[in-house]
């Protein structure tokens, strides 16, 4: 599958909306093994919604990361970094000015790839790294990728072809578009009732526009993708310091998560790292609005579970033959 003639060290950067995620991965001609994985909340996406331009403040911010990213792993003797990025780079008007600058900071071109390649590389990840998901008869798998700017929805159709959709709605997109916390409101359902409204409208406005409808029938299981889904689980198995392995595969259901709102709706965002187990400051106020995008589309695919997967875009871009 993978042709290259030597090992090679990776140093791969995933730009995002809310965070940038790094790994370092060793890969030869037959294997990947993943050396160390770190994420920093980065916030690219800050005050982005009101613009639909990067502030000087936020691209200065990712700068200085990425800077240190590499000045960190230098003990590692990368031999090539590479750096993606995903939705706050396909719409931010002024994205040329933050690639110009890295390519002249580090002399790297950032990948901005499309929600065609970002739904299909966290489609492989999991395909190729978890390949025991697909034991006990599992053949109508459905991924759902929750970013901050976008979420990605992939499933294979009844021919075994990959087929992708993606919504330009993400957790700090809807709290960016709601103006108010879960905290201001009433009741977690008249919260839930308008942020659907609200993902409502983008998820038809975008069907409507690229007529391209999903097939959510005879789905066998939903697996998530992404920070909202690992924060869910840290929350719900009170997880104090992130773990991948206590996150791995856990399954949970709609009633975890509404309970989880309810949870949420107790404290002030200042207060909920400090009172609620397994929830960082740094997503304090965004989780609420990614449980809410995750409640939308189980409604929407008639189930009650999902299971969450430590693996994302990264890992699926990894796999690309031509690294």
């Amino acid at each position: 599958m993978m042709k290259i003639k030597e090992i090679q060290m990776i140093l791969l950067i995933e730009i995002g909306t809310n965070t940038t995620k790094v790994l370092i991965a060793e890969k030869s001609s037959n294997n990947i093994v993943i050396k160390q994985e770190k994420i920093y909340f980065s916030r690219l996406g800050e005050d982005f919604y009101a613009t639909k331009n990067l502030s000087v403040v936020a691209m200065e911010r990712n700068i200085s990361i990425i800077d240190q990213i590499i000045e960190e792993n230098k003990n590692f003797e990368v031999s090539k970094t590479i750096i993606i990025s995903t939705q706050v780079m396909r719409s931010a008007k002024n994205s040329q000015v933050f690639i110009e600058e890295v390519k002249k900071r580090f002399g790297i071109d950032i990948i901005v790839l499309s929600p065609e390649e970002e739904a299909l590389c966290a489609f492989r990840a999991d395909e190729v790294f978890c390949p025991q998901r697909d034991e006990n008869n599992v053949k109508n798998k459905i991924i759902i990728d929750i970013g901050g700017g976008s979420t990605e929805i992939v499933y294979k159709n009844e021919k075994g072809l990959l087929e992708s959709k993606s919504f330009p709605i993400g957790s700090v997109f809807l709290k960016d578009k709601i103006g108010r916390d879960l905290y201001d409101f009433e009741t977690i359902e008249n919260f839930i009732n308008l942020t659907f409204q609200e993902i409502k409208r983008i998820v038809n406005n975008s069907i409507k526009k690229e007529q391209n409808n999903i097939n959510y029938s005879n789905i066998d299981k939903i697996i998530g993708v992404g920070g909202t889904f690992t924060t869910l689980v840290a929350i719900h198995k009170e997880i104090e310091k992130y773990d991948d392995t206590l996150i791995e595969g856990v399954s949970m259901s709609f009633i975890d998560v509404k309970n989880i709102l309810q949870k949420l709706k107790k404290h002030r965002i200042s207060e909920r790292s400090i009172n609620i187990k397994g929830l960082s400051t740094d997503r304090a106020d965004v989780i609420a609005f990614g449980a809410t995008i995750l409640l939308f589309f189980l409604t929407e695919m008639r189930s009650l579970n999902f299971y969450t997967t430590c693996l994302g875009v990264r890992h699926g871009f990894l796999l690309n033959d031509s690294l």
